[in-house]
């Protein structure tokens, strides 16, 4: 552009087919456009034109949803009823304080070779080692006192086991867990060291379940499925929760999936704060 030989006509013609693939290419590439404009006539305006696709996608990129968008998806939730975002809301304010806040860091290994921004979050952290004790700790908080007395139980493997034996005995509520035969020993032995009562019974986790339902009736004990639970599920859900606050300009969530409970309530909390965020599995 820069060039006194290109007549004007033939330099405005130019300086619009740049300043038009900057606000195509968006800001990184606009970087290197304004190098190669540097020093010639379109310069100056190449500059405004990029500071102002600058702050188009600042706002383009801001998760704003309107209270009548929000308002509507809550009227549609409540009409066709089952899990709401207002119950991963207040599962949220429930136990708050009552876990460990995970954090959610960028993995430079991973964004190297995908060639975008990988961020994760590290529930591995919790005490119990996933994110499974926020849903066994929301439907704790929400038995009632005859429920309290009778005990809970519930049937796992591994991690909803640990989740339900910490803060059952940490609320003191009496808890039993029934784990198949074949249950790794260190899993058993970690679910025993959090303070509920291990039943092992049964070659399968089929077996080990039925158990669990039968004890549950004839004790009148409170069973807590792993994720066919709504108070369960919102719980999980508050992991979304975090990460909006963590990192609200997300572009995707994926969600590692087994029954279900986790990526339900992420998914209900995420599209509620944000619905331009894409989820997968």
């Amino acid at each position: 552009l820069g060039n006194p030989a290109f007549s004007a006509q033939h330099q405005h013609r130019h300086h619009h087919h740049h300043c038009l693939e900057l606000m195509l290419v968006g800001r990184r590439a606009a970087g290197c456009a304004r190098k190669r404009l540097r020093g010639g006539a379109g310069w100056r305006l190449a500059r405004q034109q990029a500071r102002a696709w600058s702050s188009v996608t600042k706002k383009l990129r801001k998760p704003r949803v309107s209270k009548r968008r929000r308002a509507k998806v809550d009227e549609e939730e409540e009409e066709e009823g089952g899990l709401t975002y207002k119950a991963v809301e207040d599962a949220y304010e429930r136990v708050q304080g009552k876990i460990e806040r995970s954090a959610c860091t960028k993995s430079r290994l991973f964004s190297r070779m995908l060639g975008h921004d990988v961020y994760f979050k590290k529930e591995h952290f919790s005490i119990t080692g996933s994110y499974k004790e926020r849903g066994a700790l929301n439907t704790l908080l929400q038995l009632t006192d005859e429920e309290k007395e009778h005990g809970v139980i519930c049937s796992s493997a591994g991690n909803h086991a640990q989740a339900v034996s910490y803060h059952s005995t940490r609320l003191g509520i009496d808890g039993v867990i029934v784990m198949p035969t074949n249950t790794p020993h260190v899993k058993v032995s970690r679910t025993k060291m959090f303070g509920a009562k291990v039943v092992l019974h049964g070659n399968s986790f089929a077996e080990a379940f039925e158990h669990a339902l039968s004890i549950a009736e004839a004790e009148n004990r409170t069973f807590i499925h792993a994720f066919n639970n709504e108070h369960v599920t919102a719980g999980q859900g508050t992991v979304a929760m975090e990460l909006m606050e963590q990192n609200p300009y997300l572009d995707a969530v994926i969600v590692p999936v087994g029954g279900g409970g986790l990526i339900a309530g992420m998914a209900l909390a995420i599209k509620h704060f944000n619905p331009r965020i894409k989820g997968t599995k």
